[in-house]
């Protein structure tokens, strides 16, 4: 990107082909943030799923040996 970056379109020469290749290139970074923003997104709630599960599974069991303690 460096060697790209010092480029004009006056350099180029045309110009529209330069600012659409210029488009396309922030296009492609917008499209990589976004799969990034996902992957994140996923992850937390990944997590927070396990958390809750966890959290059930505690209660339930909780709930088991309460029963169990009562019956006794």
């Amino acid at each position: 990107v460096a060697v790209i970056a010092p480029l004009s379109s006056a350099d180029v020469g045309s110009g529209s082909d330069y600012d659409s290749f210029k488009l396309g290139l922030l296009q492609s970074l917008s499209i990589e943030n976004n799969k990034r923003k996902e992957l994140r997104m996923k992850l937390i709630f990944k997590k927070k799923s396990v958390l809750v599960t966890v959290f059930v599974l505690a209660l339930l069991i909780m709930l088991l040996i309460g029963f169990v303690a009562i019956s006794i």
